[in-house]
């Protein structure tokens, strides 16, 4: 088990975090990474979960490139500390094109048949600002004020893509398998992530998780314990024990934070 806890004021919000990564109960390896840096004296928080692309080789090494070069590049700009968040959005696309570069340019110099990549969903939080970035299905959710749950991210799959531009109800058998993903991190020179920006106060309690979650368990039981929790530690554990005792059918991640 990975956990890393986060006990800081974020503004005058308090702001906990707690993450764990789990390989399952099938897979042979954790082909997921996390990150999160909120250090002494910083405003603003930057949470990662990114997820190894199926079947490519060396998606954990994909995974966790994104993840160190994403911490690298808010550290190395200082914006933990930053007091101006217009330019977050910008940054937060800048990050994830500068791992999907790092990536990359690893393929094109390995030469690899098939190249690797991995999935990001990442998070900036500061006193303002909720910046949410993904590339592929990991996902982030919130807590809004009425209790209720919102998914912040749509995934980039082409199951997901035809669901949403289908006029009518389309039937399981007809939609293609739910990993094929349409955007990640390395396979190509440009991901293109989204990016979108929500109000700090709109939401309570953020989580963001892989797809060995959300494979698992439906969102009504994401819901109930991401509201019941009465702490990040907990909620992410009763997250990732749900997942393993449906099966754990793939690497399970969840960062969990109290905003």
């Amino acid at each position: 088990m990975l956990e890393y806890i986060l006990n800081r004021f974020c503004g005058r919000r308090r702001f906990t975090a707690a993450a764990e990564s789990l390989i399952g109960l099938v897979r042979e390896n954790n082909e997921d990474s996390f990150a999160c840096s909120f250090g002494l004296g910083a405003r603003n928080a930057l949470l990662v979960v990114a997820d190894g692309i199926g079947g490519h080789a060396n998606g954990e090494v994909a995974s966790r490139m994104c993840c160190d070069i994403m911490i690298e590049e808010w550290e190395k700009n200082h914006a933990g500390r930053r007091r101006d968040f217009s330019g977050m959005p910008d940054f937060m696309k800048w990050m994830i094109e500068s791992a999907n570069s790092a990536v990359y340019d690893r393929n094109c110099l390995e030469k690899l048949r098939r190249p690797m990549g991995c999935t990001v969903v990442a998070a900036i939080v500061t006193c303002e600002q909720l910046v949410i970035g993904h590339a592929g299905d990991s996902r982030c959710y919130g807590v809004n004020g009425d209790g209720g749950l919102e998914q912040l991210t749509d995934d980039h799959t082409l199951r997901a893509s035809i669901i949403r531009k289908a006029s009518c109800h389309v039937a399981e058998c007809d939609l293609p398998a739910s990993n094929i993903i349409s955007k990640a991190v390395g396979p190509a020179k440009h991901c293109n992530p989204t990016v979108s920006v929500f109000p700090r106060t709109r939401f309570s309690r953020l989580m963001l998780c892989s797809d060995g979650l959300t494979g698992m368990v439906d969102d009504a039981v994401i819901s109930d314990m991401l509201c019941r929790g009465r702490s990040p530690r907990e909620v992410t554990s009763m997250l990732t024990s749900a997942a393993m005792k449906n099966g754990g059918g793939d690497n399970i991640t969840v960062i969990t934070a109290f905003c």
